[in-house]
């Protein structure tokens, strides 16, 4: 296999002198894919990080830690409470539902088992 570039020279000039539109179109496509072969060969690429010297730190007196924050005197993590309610704080604070608020909430407790259930097959 022998490559005659004259011939190949010669072939080119004579495709360029019929039809320099067509020529035109392609070596501007052929170059606009070499640019971005480009422009992507050097996104692509790594960036290059530079150290940056740093100095050792030495401290010159002892490092002090922050204190913790104070509880207040009143404060207390927990409490002790009576294991009973006594019938008078029962009283206060606990009253029977009537019938209606009884009734209210089963249906609106049903609803929701109808809800969950109801795509159940």
């Amino acid at each position: 296999m022998d490559f005659d570039f004259e011939e190949i020279k010669e072939n080119i000039s004579d495709y360029v002198s019929e039809k320099p539109h067509v020529f035109i179109i392609i070596a501007l496509i052929c170059l606009l894919f070499a640019l971005g072969l480009i422009v992507l060969f050097i996104q692509s690429s790594p960036a290059k990080v530079q150290e940056q010297e740093v100095e050792e730190f030495v401290a010159d007196e002892q490092i002090m830690s922050p204190d913790e924050p104070i509880i207040e005197k009143d404060y207390y993590p927990f409490r002790t409470t009576e294991n009973k309610w006594s019938d008078e704080e029962l009283n206060k604070f606990f009253t029977y539902p009537d019938a209606k608020a009884i009734s209210q909430l089963e249906s609106v407790n049903d609803k929701i088992v109808d809800d969950i259930t109801g795509a159940a097959p």
